[in-house]
Protein backbone atom coordinates (compact mmCIF):
# COMPACT_ATOMS: atom_id res chain seq x y z
CA UNK A 1 0.00 0.00 0.00
CA UNK A 2 1.35 3.69 -0.96
CA UNK A 3 1.30 6.18 1.79
CA UNK A 4 1.13 9.64 1.91
CA UNK A 5 4.44 10.48 1.50
CA UNK A 6 4.99 8.07 -1.54
CA UNK A 7 1.89 9.49 -2.71
CA UNK A 8 3.38 12.69 -2.22
CA UNK A 9 6.80 12.01 -3.96
CA UNK A 10 4.80 10.49 -7.16
CA UNK A 11 3.09 13.66 -7.30
CA UNK A 12 5.91 16.52 -7.30
CA UNK A 13 7.57 13.99 -9.55
CA UNK A 14 4.92 13.77 -12.18
CA UNK A 15 4.49 18.09 -11.76
CA UNK A 16 8.22 18.18 -13.23
CA UNK A 17 9.88 18.04 -16.78
CA UNK A 18 12.28 15.66 -17.32
CA UNK A 19 14.11 17.26 -19.68
CA UNK A 20 14.78 20.53 -17.37
CA UNK A 21 14.69 19.02 -13.94
CA UNK A 22 16.83 15.59 -14.67
CA UNK A 23 18.94 16.63 -11.77
CA UNK A 24 16.09 17.14 -9.15
CA UNK A 25 14.59 13.80 -10.27
CA UNK A 26 17.33 12.06 -9.83
CA UNK A 27 17.92 13.29 -6.62
CA UNK A 28 14.71 12.42 -5.52
CA UNK A 29 14.53 8.97 -6.46
CA UNK A 30 18.36 8.39 -4.70
CA UNK A 31 16.87 10.11 -1.43
CA UNK A 32 13.07 7.99 -2.02
CA UNK A 33 15.39 4.48 -2.44
CA UNK A 34 17.60 5.73 0.75
CA UNK A 35 14.50 6.12 2.43
CA UNK A 36 13.35 2.63 1.34
CA UNK A 37 16.55 0.83 2.46
CA UNK A 38 17.71 3.08 5.17
CA UNK A 39 21.25 2.67 6.13
CA UNK A 40 23.07 2.84 9.93
CA UNK A 41 22.65 6.83 10.20
CA UNK A 42 19.15 6.81 10.76
CA UNK A 43 19.28 4.61 14.03
CA UNK A 44 20.09 7.73 16.26
CA UNK A 45 17.27 9.46 14.89
CA UNK A 46 14.76 10.60 17.82
CA UNK A 47 10.88 11.72 17.22
CA UNK A 48 8.37 10.66 14.96
CA UNK A 49 8.61 10.47 11.33
CA UNK A 50 5.72 13.22 11.48
CA UNK A 51 7.81 15.12 13.61
CA UNK A 52 10.87 14.97 11.89
CA UNK A 53 9.16 15.63 8.27
CA UNK A 54 7.47 19.05 10.01
CA UNK A 55 10.76 20.14 11.47
CA UNK A 56 12.41 19.89 7.56
CA UNK A 57 9.73 21.28 6.16
CA UNK A 58 10.16 24.39 8.79
CA UNK A 59 13.62 24.50 8.02
CA UNK A 60 13.42 24.67 4.27
CA UNK A 61 10.12 27.38 4.33
CA UNK A 62 12.91 29.39 6.30
CA UNK A 63 15.41 29.40 3.85
CA UNK A 64 12.87 30.23 0.78
CA UNK A 65 12.04 33.34 3.21
CA UNK A 66 15.69 33.92 3.43
CA UNK A 67 16.80 32.72 -0.49
CA UNK A 68 17.26 36.35 -1.70
CA UNK A 69 18.92 37.75 1.01
CA UNK A 70 21.07 35.69 3.04
CA UNK A 71 24.59 34.77 1.87
CA UNK A 72 25.00 32.36 -0.25
CA UNK A 73 27.67 30.22 1.70
CA UNK A 74 25.41 30.77 4.44
CA UNK A 75 22.40 29.09 2.47
CA UNK A 76 24.21 26.37 0.81
CA UNK A 77 25.63 25.01 4.18
CA UNK A 78 22.29 25.11 5.92
CA UNK A 79 20.65 23.57 2.39
CA UNK A 80 23.55 20.36 2.55
CA UNK A 81 22.77 20.10 6.54
CA UNK A 82 19.41 18.93 6.04
CA UNK A 83 18.91 15.70 6.28
CA UNK A 84 15.99 14.82 3.33
CA UNK A 85 16.76 10.85 3.14
CA UNK A 86 13.92 10.03 5.11
CA UNK A 87 11.35 12.10 2.70
CA UNK A 88 12.00 12.70 -1.06
CA UNK A 89 9.25 14.81 -1.90
CA UNK A 90 11.29 17.40 0.40
CA UNK A 91 14.35 16.29 -1.80
CA UNK A 92 12.94 17.92 -4.82
CA UNK A 93 12.48 21.48 -2.80
CA UNK A 94 15.53 21.42 -1.27
CA UNK A 95 17.18 20.86 -4.91
CA UNK A 96 15.15 23.38 -6.61
CA UNK A 97 16.75 25.90 -4.16
CA UNK A 98 20.64 24.75 -4.62
CA UNK A 99 20.16 25.32 -8.39
CA UNK A 100 17.91 28.96 -7.52
CA UNK A 101 20.79 30.11 -5.07
CA UNK A 102 23.56 28.74 -7.86
CA UNK A 103 21.36 31.37 -10.59
CA UNK A 104 21.09 33.76 -8.03
CA UNK A 105 23.30 36.69 -9.71
CA UNK A 106 21.10 35.92 -13.30
CA UNK A 107 18.09 36.90 -11.44
CA UNK A 108 19.96 39.86 -10.71
CA UNK A 109 21.21 40.95 -13.81
CA UNK A 110 17.16 40.44 -15.20
CA UNK A 111 15.93 42.56 -12.38
CA UNK A 112 17.71 45.30 -13.68
CA UNK A 113 17.56 44.86 -17.61
CA UNK A 114 15.49 47.38 -19.34
CA UNK A 115 12.78 44.69 -20.93
CA UNK A 116 11.83 43.48 -16.96
CA UNK A 117 9.17 45.36 -14.87
CA UNK A 118 8.77 44.40 -11.46
CA UNK A 119 5.01 43.07 -11.82
CA UNK A 120 6.93 40.13 -13.94
CA UNK A 121 10.00 39.77 -11.60
CA UNK A 122 8.02 39.67 -8.43
CA UNK A 123 5.85 36.98 -9.89
CA UNK A 124 8.43 35.11 -11.87
CA UNK A 125 10.66 35.03 -8.17
CA UNK A 126 7.51 33.76 -6.11
CA UNK A 127 6.89 31.22 -8.41
CA UNK A 128 10.44 29.85 -8.61
CA UNK A 129 10.74 29.16 -5.13
CA UNK A 130 7.50 27.92 -3.98
CA UNK A 131 6.71 24.57 -2.99
CA UNK A 132 5.53 22.68 -5.77
CA UNK A 133 1.91 21.59 -4.67
CA UNK A 134 1.64 25.31 -4.60
CA UNK A 135 3.87 26.06 -7.96
CA UNK A 136 1.10 24.83 -9.97
CA UNK A 137 -1.91 26.82 -8.25
CA UNK A 138 0.42 29.85 -8.69
CA UNK A 139 1.13 28.80 -12.39
CA UNK A 140 -2.43 29.22 -13.34
CA UNK A 141 -3.14 31.88 -10.83
CA UNK A 142 -0.98 34.42 -12.28
CA UNK A 143 -1.55 33.61 -16.06
CA UNK A 144 -4.98 34.85 -15.40
CA UNK A 145 -4.17 37.78 -13.23
CA UNK A 146 -1.73 39.04 -15.92
CA UNK A 147 -4.22 38.54 -18.39
CA UNK A 148 -6.42 40.26 -16.45
CA UNK A 149 -3.86 43.38 -15.59
CA UNK A 150 -3.19 43.66 -19.30
CA UNK A 151 -6.55 45.20 -19.84
CA UNK A 152 -6.67 47.58 -16.65
CA UNK A 153 -5.20 50.99 -17.80
CA UNK A 154 -1.74 51.91 -16.72
CA UNK A 155 -0.94 48.35 -16.16
CA UNK A 156 1.81 46.01 -18.35
CA UNK A 157 0.25 44.54 -21.32
CA UNK A 158 0.26 41.58 -22.79
CA UNK A 159 3.54 42.78 -25.32
CA UNK A 160 5.51 44.05 -21.65
CA UNK A 161 5.02 40.04 -20.85
CA UNK A 162 6.10 38.89 -23.91
CA UNK A 163 8.98 40.98 -24.15
CA UNK A 164 10.53 40.30 -20.92
CA UNK A 165 10.03 36.23 -21.44
CA UNK A 166 11.63 36.80 -25.05
CA UNK A 167 14.80 38.06 -23.41
CA UNK A 168 14.79 35.52 -20.85
CA UNK A 169 14.77 32.88 -23.71
CA UNK A 170 17.51 34.59 -25.52
CA UNK A 171 19.90 35.74 -22.78
CA UNK A 172 19.13 33.72 -19.60
CA UNK A 173 18.83 30.26 -20.56
CA UNK A 174 19.17 28.96 -17.31
CA UNK A 175 16.16 30.74 -15.87
CA UNK A 176 13.97 30.06 -18.52
CA UNK A 177 14.72 26.15 -17.64
CA UNK A 178 12.96 26.80 -14.05
CA UNK A 179 9.72 27.50 -15.62
CA UNK A 180 10.14 27.18 -19.14
CA UNK A 181 6.19 25.24 -19.77
CA UNK A 182 4.88 28.72 -18.02
CA UNK A 183 6.66 31.34 -19.77
CA UNK A 184 5.71 29.90 -23.03
CA UNK A 185 2.29 30.50 -21.84
CA UNK A 186 2.85 33.43 -21.40
CA UNK A 187 3.88 33.87 -25.39
CA UNK A 188 0.99 32.15 -26.47
CA UNK A 189 -2.54 34.16 -27.34
CA UNK A 190 -5.43 33.18 -25.20
CA UNK A 191 -7.63 30.63 -26.84
CA UNK A 192 -10.95 32.92 -28.00
CA UNK A 193 -14.21 31.75 -25.63
CA UNK A 194 -16.73 29.31 -27.03
CA UNK A 195 -19.67 30.95 -28.15
CA UNK A 196 -22.35 29.21 -26.11
CA UNK A 197 -25.68 27.29 -28.23
CA UNK A 198 -27.94 29.65 -26.72
CA UNK A 199 -25.90 32.79 -28.12
CA UNK A 200 -25.36 30.76 -31.44
CA UNK A 201 -29.39 29.89 -31.40
CA UNK A 202 -29.63 33.99 -31.43
CA UNK A 203 -27.56 34.92 -34.30
CA UNK A 204 -29.41 32.35 -36.13
CA UNK A 205 -32.55 34.28 -35.99
CA UNK A 206 -30.78 37.10 -36.69
CA UNK A 207 -29.49 36.40 -39.91
CA UNK A 208 -33.16 34.55 -40.74
CA UNK A 209 -34.79 37.48 -39.86
CA UNK A 210 -32.41 39.74 -41.92
CA UNK A 211 -32.06 37.34 -44.78
CA UNK A 212 -36.13 37.49 -44.72
CA UNK A 213 -36.05 41.13 -44.48
CA UNK A 214 -33.69 41.24 -47.56
CA UNK A 215 -36.08 38.93 -49.46
CA UNK A 216 -38.97 41.48 -48.56
CA UNK A 217 -37.32 44.61 -49.71
CA UNK A 218 -35.99 42.85 -53.13
CA UNK A 219 -39.53 42.02 -53.75
CA UNK A 220 -40.94 45.22 -53.04
CA UNK A 221 -38.58 46.53 -54.98
CA UNK A 222 -39.25 44.57 -57.63
CA UNK A 223 -42.74 44.50 -57.73
CA UNK A 224 -42.80 48.83 -57.93
CA UNK A 225 -43.01 50.04 -61.89
CA UNK A 226 -40.50 52.23 -63.29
Amino acid sequence: MIDSHQSEYLRNLLDMNPVDHAREILSARKQFLDREHPDASHAGQTGSSTERRAQILQQIEGLRKALWTMEKQELQAQLTAIDVSEFPDLGVSVSRLQRIIVLRKAFQRLEQHPACFPEFYEKFCRLVVAPPREAGLLRSQFLEEIRNEAQQPGSPGLRAYRRVVKVISLEYHELKSLERLWLNQLTMRPRPKKISSKTLEILFQIMVFSLALITLIIGILLSVPI
